[in-house]
């Protein structure tokens, strides 16, 4: 149902539902960007072929987006460890900025 009627009534309509079906998607990545992260640090993972499979799914649908911003703030030392801040910067963008940004539009168009 468009909210004006007739056809440009439903352009708007479709262009609202592309907006918020984007903002549903960008929540599911950051979503499977947070288990990525969770499940590496459960050593379980390791030795479950199942969480191991589903872990390299992760993987591969979220290391492009990190590879990218690891160009622009590349993981630095603390200490012994590394610190990559990537994924918060992503999350931050997204659930912040990003998100918000898509459920607006969907509103507003």
């Amino acid at each position: 149902m468009g909210r004006t009627g007739g056809p440009a009534g439903n352009t708007l309509s479709a262009v609202s539902e592309l907006f918020h079906l984007l903002a549903l998607c960008v929540n599911v990545w950051l979503w499977i960007l947070v288990f990525r992260f969770v499940v590496f640090w459960i050593p379980a993972v390791r030795t479950n072929a199942a969480l191991a499979s589903i872990a390299a799914v992760a993987v591969t649908v979220t290391e492009p987006p990190l590879s990218a911003v690891r160009k622009v703030v590349p993981p630095f030392s603390v200490g012994m460890g590394v610190m990559d801040l990537a994924p918060l910067v992503i999350i931050v963008v997204g659930q912040w900025i990003l998100v918000p940004a898509l459920q607006t539009l969907s509103k507003g168009t």
